[in-house]
């Protein structure tokens, strides 16, 4: 599910640094997640990802328990 954020007339919506896509409301977004700059939830998920994976020990896909 999808939230919606709405913004004020004239104000620049935030979009990701990553991949361009603006900022929804997701939970899992950082508007200061990227070395200060905003991070759609989708990025930051993968993100994420990765380093739980590089942490199990072997960078496979595969996060281990």
């Amino acid at each position: 599910m999808t939230c919606r954020v709405e913004w004020e007339a004239g104000e620049e919506p935030l979009v990701c640094v990553s991949c361009g896509h603006v900022l929804d409301g997701d939970p899992d977004e950082d508007p200061n997640g990227n070395a200060g700059e905003p991070q759609c939830g989708e990025c930051a998920r993968s993100a994420n990802f990765v380093v739980m994976d590089y942490a199990d020990g072997e960078l496979d896909d595969e996060i281990d328990r």
